[in-house]
């Protein structure tokens, strides 16, 4: 069922002056001891800047010539003495600030030529407490955007405090005129890059079996050496990789009784260097304890999502004498499986782009007693999309931080914020983008707010959704106005805005979109139908997986009045393809958890406000989906009521 009262929306936008995350750039240089970092705030110390000047719009290049977007630039508006103020800027903890060796300021400004008014940078001396200029507007063309870069003085250090903070300053000296900035960055240069290292360690020895049953084997080997540190050691079982371990000890399991394995042992370190195989250790499982009974065929085999490299796979669980322990999985007839699971479900990886494949399971009991195959699945793999999509880990622990970001806590893999927000390090991040509706006007309503109701109808009209009074059709719960994708040329427009919106969150570090509001016609009063609105959720789903990014189902599986959204085909409603993975808010409160993840086995991530909620989805789907609690405006860690639980 759709909801419209269990999501927090965020206003989007981030005010002048207040600090923002720090933004990392693109890197352009070669060098991994170069980095371009966007401004994480802006103070003005004399004179204003513009209303609706974002320290965000400073993040992209997209003025040139005479072009003059308000949405895109920010305006520093001078008083009779003048302007000064300050761009601050973040450098990554990573960076030592003694370690910076070089600053560069590059800037796209347009405003009055040198001669008509003189505007200077500077760079912050913390060492000295005073401005150090870089330079002026000089070569600059009258109110034509002009690139301008400045390379720092002296000691790059002393520009960075023991923080990691950097100042940058635009001052004027007179009241003439105004200037504008479309972008500013500064690129730190700290260090120099280290040697690669291409050592690999020495061949773990003397590997042995100190015990084994009639399904497992347990194998000992003497630690290798390395130059920098061994990281630990890849376990193969013929050719074929079965673990990874730390130590110098593993159980292998899953064998067959009274059958011989040959076993080698690999160490590998932190670059990525292997060693050569360890001597060969051949072993023979011990015999089954009479358990002669073979398990029963698994049944209703189906995928339930695929990819251009890899299909998902569920089946009806089989039965045993004593117990089935568990599930063989077999490409095109193969004798090897392909994979060895004990659950009844797998994604198959590896795959070819378009391309057939028959799928077949076998069951496997501890005696080693085999069932038949189950009836072949045969799934064509998706076309290959530009970018190579990469899906969450399937029940990665998750957390939903798109109320403002923190550091997630201990063992979460998965993060969602919000697209204005730096992405997680270290983490698969989701990027929450609106795409349903317009964001709420803050205040006196702002053509030049970019995103906000007042900028879509002053830049958009024609994609707002308009009652027979000409009036726009509001969300009443959230106070934005529904998107009007009823023709494709209301679609092509709408999704011509939303996405270098996608876009951003990929070049930011993003790798996935989950869209809000796609169930438009359930906020529409009726104007529009579900097909229209999948017709434009195609073009954002073809759109993100070109730009290498997955695109998550975002609820609405059935609306509010149980008819059917994506309740069946999320996953291939756009020709074969569709939506990768969900984010089901309160699928326990409305017993839906199921309907999700028999579209999308291990990848639904699930976000419960109330612990009745919490409790069913942990029940209904915990063990094998990421279920969190969460407080229903989803605020920070840190913050009053602040609410994170796990199954």
């Amino acid at each position: 069922m759709t909801r419209t009262t269990s999501r927090q929306r965020l206003a989007g936008l981030l005010a002048i002056g207040i600090a923002a995350a720090a933004v990392l750039l693109p890197a352009t240089s070669a060098s991994a001891a170069t980095t371009v970092i966007a401004p994480s705030s802006i103070t003005s110390t004399k004179g204003t800047v513009a209303s609706g000047g974002l320290v965000g719009n400073l993040a992209v290049k997209d003025q040139s010539g005479t072009q003059d977007n308000f949405a895109k630039y920010v305006e520093f508006d001078t008083v009779s003495t003048g302007y000064s103020g300050y761009r601050q800027y973040q450098v990554p903890t990573s960076i030592a600030p003694s370690s910076v060796t070089a600053i560069t300021v590059d800037a796209n400004y347009r405003g009055p030529s040198n001669a008509e008014q003189a505007w200077t940078w500077s760079l912050y001396n913390w060492s000295t407490s005073a401005w150090t200029t870089l330079g002026t507007n000089a070569g600059a063309t009258s109110w034509t955007w002009k690139a301008l870069a400045f390379v720092s003085p002296g000691s790059a250090a002393s520009y960075v405090n023991a923080s990691g903070q950097v100042r940058v300053q635009l001052s004027a000296t007179n009241g003439v005129d105004n200037a504008l900035l479309d972008y500013e960055a500064i690129t730190v240069t700290s260090g120099s890059t280290p040697p690669a290292d291409t050592t690999a360690p020495t061949m773990p020895t003397g590997l042995n079996a100190p015990s084994k049953t009639a399904t497992s084997v347990n194998l000992a080997w003497n630690a290798s050496t390395d130059n920098v540190g061994v990281t630990g050691y890849d376990v193969y079982r013929g050719t074929t990789l079965v673990g990874t371990v730390a130590g110098t000890s593993t159980t292998v399991s899953g064998l067959t009784a009274s059958t011989a394995y040959s076993f080698t042992v690999k160490a590998r370190d932190a670059a990525g260097n292997i060693s050569a195989a360890s001597g060969a250790l051949a072993v023979t499982t011990n015999p089954a304890a009479g358990d002669t009974t073979a398990p029963s065929a698994p049944t209703n085999v189906t995928s339930p999502n695929k990819s251009s490299s890899s299909v998902d796979l569920a089946w009806t669980a089989s039965t045993d004498n004593v117990g089935v322990t568990g599930y063989e999985v077999f490409v095109n007839g193969n004798a090897t499986p392909a994979a060895t699971v004990t659950t009844t479900s797998t994604t198959v990886t590896g795959l070819t782009a378009s391309t057939a494949y028959a799928f077949t399971i076998k069951a496997r009991d501890a005696a080693g007693n085999r069932s038949v195959a189950s009836s072949a699945l045969n799934v064509t793999t998706s076309a290959a999309s530009t970018g190579g999509v990469t899906l969450p880990p399937p029940n990665g622990k998750w957390d939903y931080q798109i109320g403002g970001p923190y550091t997630p806590a201990a063992g979460v893999q998965v993060v969602s914020r919000d697209r204005t927000v730096a992405p997680a390090a270290g983490k698969y991040n989701i990027c929450y983008v609106n795409v349903g509706q317009t964001q709420p006007d803050e205040g006196t309503p702002n053509a030049n707010a970019y995103g906000t109701t007042a900028w879509w109808l002053a830049n958009h009209p024609n994609v707002i959704l308009k009652g027979s009074n000409g009036q726009p059709i509001i969300d009443p719960n959230w106070d934005e106005v529904v998107f009007d994708v009823r023709t494709a040329a209301q679609r092509t427009e709408l999704a011509s805005v939303i996405q270098p919106w996608f876009l951003q969150c990929k070049n930011d570090g993003y790798q996935a979109i989950e869209p809000d509001n796609i169930d438009l016609e359930v906020r529409s009063s009726g104007l529009e139908t579900h097909a229209q609105v999948r017709e434009y959720l195609k073009l954002l789903v073809t759109y993100a997986h070109s730009i290498g990014l997955a695109i998550g189902q975002k609820n609405a599986t059935t609306d509010e009045q149980d008819n059917p959204e994506w309740q069946t085909d999320g996953p291939t409603f756009n020709g074969g393809t569709g939506f990768d993975f969900a984010i089901a808010e309160e699928c326990g409160a409305f017993t839906e958890c199921g309907t999700f993840t028999a579209m999308y086995p291990g990848r639904v991530y699930v976000v419960e406000y109330a612990t009745s909620g919490w409790n069913a989805a942990c029940s209904a789907v915990g063990a094998t989906n990421s279920v969190i609690q969460r407080n229903l405006d989803v605020r920070p860690s840190g913050s009053s009521g602040y609410v994170y639980k796990e199954c």
